[in-house]
């Protein structure tokens, strides 16, 4: 029942926001990519789109934000997806170069068979350069698992859509300085 309950406030989550400036999340997002990129300087694709050593192979990088903070310090949001998962992160930039890097948004998709699911949606105010990022995560209930070789599974009969499970919320914020910090409040 939590599951349900849970995947209906991600569905309800990464629904449009009606015409706000507020992105509630990566796979929400509508924007027109050719107004987007006429907004977004060429060394910022530079920056992020050339394939990264952090990422593998078949990830995908897009900048779906930008925005100058001083004459010297901007920031952006951009999506990592792959086969599994849409990884958004906020990043800043110092003279044309990365300064500092955040994940705020982690979707993946579930794997029913581990006793855990979490993932993580944002809004971004980008008038107060403000990011209030929501972590939910499902877990079951002692009752249907079993302890083998010291890791938690399910016991005989069960995954996490059968199982009985308690969803949690944590929520927390991220204010993007003039100087390109990133000032995180839990």
């Amino acid at each position: 029942m939590n599951l349900l309950i849970l995947l209906v406030l991600h569905s309800l989550w990464c629904q449009p926001t009606g015409g706000q400036a507020i992105n509630r999340s990566a796979k929400a997002q509508v924007s027109n990519k050719k107004n987007l990129s006429d907004s977004i300087p060429s060394w910022v694709y530079t920056l992020y789109e050339k394939k990264d050593s952090a990422f593998s192979t078949n990830t995908k990088i897009n900048i779906t934000f930008f925005r100058p903070l001083s004459d010297s310090t901007s920031y952006c949001l951009f999506e990592a997806s792959d086969n599994n998962c849409l990884m958004t992160f906020v990043a800043t930039q110092k003279m044309k170069k990365k300064y500092k890097l955040l994940q705020i948004g982690n979707e993946c998709d579930a794997d029913f068979s581990i006793p855990e699911y979490s993932f993580t949606v944002y809004e971004h105010d980008s008038l107060l350069h403000k990011i209030t990022m929501t972590e939910n995560t499902l877990k079951a209930k002692p009752e249907f698992l079993i302890r083998e070789n010291n890791t938690w599974r399910f016991k005989e009969g069960y995954n996490l859509e059968s199982a009985a499970t308690r969803a949690y919320m944590t929520v927390s914020s991220v204010m993007i300085t003039k100087d390109g910090l990133l000032d995180i409040h839990h």
